[in-house]
């Protein structure tokens, strides 16, 4: 990675702008926008006042948004998605015997 603060002066947003940072954040900031509805350590469950971030990637799933329609239910629609994919087998197999 890049001197951090010379990023940070050079870009607005450098986790949706800087490539050494977006290598990371366009993946994992969707899959965090999929929890942003529990908001706190005791696990409440309540939408945010002022939705998701506007300066961070939308929740979603490796390029395909989460649809507004299943913002309610958004860990199980990550869920569907999450068992689908045959790497999730695999990865499970490999952690559980190795």
């Amino acid at each position: 990675m890049a001197d951090a603060a010379a990023i940070d002066s050079k870009y607005e947003t450098p986790w949706m702008e800087a490539a050494d940072c977006v290598v990371c954040h366009r993946t994992i900031d969707p899959v965090s926008g999929l929890f942003q509805d529990f908001y706190n350590d005791e696990g409440h469950f309540g939408p945010r006042r002022d939705g998701w971030f506007k300066d961070m990637f939308v929740p979603g799933l490796e390029g395909e948004d989460l649809p507004k329609e299943e913002k309610w239910r958004s860990l199980q629609w990550l869920a569907r998605r999450t068992t689908k994919d045959p790497r999730f087998a695999i990865a499970m197999t490999e952690h559980v015997w190795y």
